[in-house]
């Protein structure tokens, strides 16, 4: 009998400590007067863990000091620091980068700042989950490593992670070799960890096309994600667009990679042409382009913010830095992307 009333007590003992918590999602009314915000959703595993009232919670002696810990408890549980970022906010800041791709608990205990909450507010429960990684990896071709001698050749690339990379983690994740030969890679990263620009150099162009093979291993960085890439070497004599892309940012561009160094003294009015294609009719577009030569790469602006798709046609009179023009007139496709709405 003894055995049946402990079981009973025990039931009756957890049906009491589950209606004293609540979950944010599910009764956001509810706790609205309290809570002005909290961490939630997708978040960078570098980031911290914040919980703001809508009323100062401490004095303003406590601002910067650690808080008890018993405020706010994540499970998988993190070793860090809680503290308050102000009278209001509550912030836990991780010892070290939580693990990507994780979902967290976060159980907030409300009874212990806020008298005369109702029973089942004393505890309140909300959740996020941390970023997983991606490695992404672009390049634009092959250009002069000095204007004076096009034999010598680099390769400049980026790779895009979806979350924060340690440099030495990236060091190691990508290589290029060319003719059996391991050529130097060397790295330039974002402040944010998020971008991560690198140099191929020792790329030789002679007198035959040849090939550098570029492949990659995110295998440090805790991902599956390998690949290779072949990017393509042109001979000497030969001068030709490699590539052509739209970059996305505030102010559109095309960004196109030649092979060879542009003359800087030609105009380019009237040997490029940009067209719009809605529902299979082409029609040029009726804005200005502004072009700006860089080296082995020419960038084109739209004088407005473009979507969609277009076709851009280069003249085959555009010439490089020795007065030597392209073999054929080319056509690319090309699409233009909405920005995404503001988070």
């Amino acid at each position: 009998m003894l055995k049946y009333l402990s079981l009973l007590l025990f039931l009756l003992t957890m049906a009491c400590k589950q209606k004293d918590v609540i979950s944010i999602d599910s009764h956001p009314e509810a706790l609205s007067p309290y809570l002005h915000s909290y961490t939630a959703g997708l978040i960078s595993s570098a980031a911290d863990v914040k919980v703001k009232f809508m009323a100062p919670m401490t004095d303003t002696a406590n601002i910067g000091k650690e808080a008890n810990k018993s405020l706010l408890q994540l499970s998988p549980s993190v070793d860090g620091t809680l503290r308050w970022e102000d009278t209001q906010t509550l912030v836990f800041e991780p010892a070290k980068a939580l693990p990507q791709d994780t979902r967290f608990e976060v159980s907030l205990d409300m009874g212990n700042l806020i008298k005369g909450l109702p029973g089942d507010m004393q505890t309140v429960n909300f959740e996020f989950r941390t970023r997983p990684q991606e490695y992404i990896v672009q390049m634009d071709g092959i250009e002069a490593a000095e204007l004076s001698n096009w034999r010598k050749q680099i390769i400049r690339g980026v790779v895009q992670t979806a979350d924060i990379a340690a440099e030495a983690d990236i060091a190691g994740t990508l290589e290029a070799t060319q003719g059996g030969n391991t050529l130097p890679v060397s790295w330039t990263h974002s402040p944010d960890q998020l971008t991560h620009q690198f140099t191929i150099s020792g790329v030789w162009r002679g007198e035959q096309a040849n090939e550098v093979t570029v492949s990659w291993n995110a295998k440090a960085l805790g991902i599956k994600t390998k690949g290779q890439q072949l990017v393509s070497v042109p001979a000497l004599s030969s001068f030709q667009i490699m590539n052509i892309r739209v970059v996305q940012e505030e102010e559109q561009y095309m960004l196109l990679h030649f092979s060879d160094p542009l003359s800087t003294t030609q105009r380019l009015d009237g040997k490029l042409w940009l067209y719009e294609l809605a529902q299979d009719v082409q029609t040029t577009y009726n804005g200005s382009l502004r072009y700006v030569v860089d080296g082995n790469q020419l960038r084109l602006y739209p004088s407005g913010r473009l979507s969609g798709p277009f076709s851009l046609q280069v003249n085959a009179s555009v010439e490089n830095a020795r007065g030597k023009s392209l073999s054929k007139e080319t056509r690319w496709a090309l699409e233009f992307q909405d920005p995404s709405p503001a988070v």
